[in-house]
């Protein structure tokens, strides 16, 4: 998750050199990556704030608990609810 965060030109973290983060293993180095100092972007503070959304900084396109997570179609948190919300189609 890290590196996924660490990547790209919207990241919202990375190194404290300003520079992407290292590829993450088990595709590069275990020892260079786990040693990188790791500071937040101005992206990644306006995500924390809540001013900035992931999503729309970073593509998205995985698998969670066998929910295909796309960019595009985001399921999200409701977090007055507490209820996870479908995206709407």
């Amino acid at each position: 998750m890290l590196g996924e965060l660490g990547a790209g030109r919207n990241r919202l973290v990375e190194s404290t050199a300003g520079a992407p983060l290292p590829t993450p293993p088990p595709l590069g180095d275990r020892e260079r990556f786990a040693g990188t100092p790791v500071r937040l972007t101005e992206q990644g503070r306006g995500v924390l704030a809540g001013g900035a959304d992931r999503v729309e900084l970073l593509p998205l396109d995985r698998f969670v608990g066998g929910v295909h997570m796309l960019s595009g179609a985001p399921w999200r948190w409701d977090w007055v609810t507490r209820v996870l919300v479908a995206p709407l189609r």
